[in-house]
């Protein structure tokens, strides 16, 4: 039942393009490997083009431990 909801969700999810254009999170053949080479292809192109670039990560992992 949970395999045909989801199957059901990402369907109607693709159908009306409500995943965020760069969201690589419960997509296929999107990973982790494709969000790095996405913001590092627009951190270059930024250098590149002169801007002032900034990147600020921030790790909840250990923010629920208890």
């Amino acid at each position: 039942m949970e395999r045909f909801a989801v199957s059901r969700f990402h369907e109607h999810a693709r159908t009306h393009r409500l995943f965020p254009t760069h969201q690589s999170a419960y997509r296929p053949c999107h990973s982790t490997e494709t969000a790095i080479v996405n913001i590092l292809g627009e951190i270059l192109q930024a250098v590149d083009s002169g801007k002032v670039c900034a990147l600020v990560l921030l790790d909840l992992s250990a923010a629920f431990d208890r």
